[in-house]
């Protein structure tokens, strides 16, 4: 059983209402502080203002940081997506063009045929391959799993050299 609150609390002279509650109205001062002495004790003793202020402060620090590092690693994680789909495009043209532009010096009657399994052979899309004189273009299409950038094209060129 507890023990039993002095007969100032039961009085309701104590200042303190959760006296009672927690039975510890023998351990409190009940002498009457003024209010600057009562604040004083609650200051640090440095007199910073925001010393009394602060607490819970280095937790939204800290949640700020990691959302600025989850920023960062977003914007980093984005770009490299797109680098890598332009690699993958450029390569994929570059060796459609080159596949295309070998079956035409060869005679070979549908040249843009080898150029479509040539880009699909590199996970890109043919989107157009011409042939102009000797020249044969070609344009392959990389898909990008970014929502506002669907995908990533990359026009190649193959043929001979002009002097």
């Amino acid at each position: 059983m507890l023990p039993q609150c002095t007969s100032r609390c039961q009085k309701k002279q104590c200042r303190n209402q959760q006296c009672c509650e927690q039975q510890r109205c023998e351990k409190l001062n009940h002498k009457k502080l003024s209010r600057r002495s009562r604040l004083d004790k609650h200051k640090p003793h440095d007199n910073r203002w925001y010393a009394v202020h602060d607490a819970g402060s280095g937790t939204i620090q800290a949640a700020a940081l990691v959302c600025c590092i989850g920023v960062v690693l977003t914007i980093c994680l984005t770009l490299g997506a797109i680098l890598l789909a332009k690699a993958k495009a450029q390569t994929a043209s570059d060796s459609a063009a080159l596949v295309a532009a070998q079956a035409w010096y060869e005679g070979d009657a549908d040249p843009c045929e080898q150029a479509r399994r040539a880009s699909s052979a590199n996970d890109a899309v043919l989107v157009s391959c011409s042939i102009e004189k000797d020249d044969i273009m070609v344009t392959a299409e990389v898909a990008v799993s970014i929502p506002l950038l669907p995908s990533i094209t990359y026009e190649s060129r193959a043929g001979p050299q002009e002097c």
